[in-house]
């Protein structure tokens, strides 16, 4: 009997360590990039609006031209069935390369609603789900749609070896 106390502390660890996120599933994240031959910056940066809005995407205060990046507000899909129901934002960012272009690097993240009442906003129970790559290849080409140039994903120099 005088190993309950010590039996005890391990379940109550456990338990502990169980409701933390070291059991849960980890999405990393996904980025799209290509890189973008414009005028200037303005050009590049309204392009990158008009694609987002293309995508039904609401562009509001996340949107800052100074800081080279876009964050739009969630596009939320209900549905009344639990894990049905999500939400998406896209995250867009760009910085000028050396010769004069400009690498454009956009993300679209997922959260899905495992609220047993999926309709009622203030129940949401929002966790997060794999990041949306083809949505964001999407956007990448309306960009190059609105801009012109040729259509080239940037690849990783990890991927290419």
């Amino acid at each position: 009997m005088k190993f309950t106390p010590t039996l005890l502390a391990v379940l109550l660890l456990a338990i502990g360590l169980s409701s933390c996120n070291l059991f849960k599933a980890q999405h990393p994240e996904q980025w799209q990039k290509t890189t973008i031959e414009t005028q200037n910056q303005k050009v590049l940066f309204e392009g990158l609006v008009l694609a987002l809005r293309k995508e039904d995407f609401k562009v509001g205060s996340g949107a800052d031209a100074g800081a080279h990046q876009v964050v739009t507000g969630w596009r939320n899909h209900s549905s009344p069935f639990k894990g049905r129901s999500y939400r998406e934002r896209a995250t867009v960012s760009y910085e000028t390369t050396d010769d004069n272009r400009y690498l454009v690097r956009v993300r679209v993240e997922r959260e899905i609603n495992h609220s047993l009442r999926p309709l009622l906003p203030n129940s949401a129970k929002w966790e997060r789900a794999p990041d949306q790559p083809k949505v964001s290849m999407r956007i990448l080409q309306y960009v190059h749609s609105y801009l012109g140039g040729e259509w080239a994903p940037v690849e990783d120099a990890k991927a290419a070896d």
